[in-house]
């Protein structure tokens, strides 16, 4: 488990005054939560898991996605649940894995913001080691095409300009070499 508070002490903003543009020092941003993981390997097997739960606030109020108290100043995301099932082929030096990403929906907004709409997503990677310095992995992201906007998409919900989605299904191949 880890735990995090970080808290910015009268930070600088733009901010209108009497029409005029001007910096000043607004409320104090924190940023805390905790990380609960863990991970276990058995024979060729393995299984790992988060889950990450995180506020956000300017002052006394939680950091939207939108206006007044937002991304200038946080990003803010639903709790999120991570998982991963792997199956290790050793005479082959090939690793097989789905990984699954559960993001709750964002409701701790302010006054006047919409929830956003959790999501979930899963992936399967195989990944070939065939010597010490070459490694060639396949990833499939997104498998079931998920249609979504990432929370802390930073155009949700602002009036007239469109949500900016996330991409599809997709397929990666990649090489690398250790030298």
């Amino acid at each position: 488990m880890s735990a995090f508070y970080t808290k910015f002490n009268h930070p600088l903003d733009n901010v209108l005054v009497a029409g005029v543009a001007t910096r000043q020092n607004v409320p104090d941003i924190k940023s805390q939560g905790f990380t609960l993981s863990a991970n276990s390997s058995l024979d060729r097997w393995e299984l790992g898991g988060s889950y990450t739960h995180m506020r956000l606030s300017f002052g006394d109020q939680p950091i939207g996605y939108s206006g007044g108290t937002s991304f200038n100043r946080g990003a803010p995301t639903g709790d999120r649940l991570n998982g991963r099932l792997g199956y290790r082929f050793t005479e082959a030096n090939v690793v097989a894995s789905w990984n699954a990403l559960v993001v709750m929906d964002l409701d701790r907004l302010p006054a006047g913001q919409a929830p956003q709409e959790g999501y979930d997503l899963h992936d399967f990677n195989v990944s070939w080691l065939p010597n010490d310095r070459v490694q060639v992995n396949f990833t499939f992201q997104n498998i079931f095409d998920r249609y979504y906007i990432a929370q802390g998409t930073p155009y949700v919900g602002t009036a007239g300009v469109n949500s900016v989605f996330e991409p599809g299904r997709d397929f990666r191949l990649s090489a690398s070499y250790l030298f």
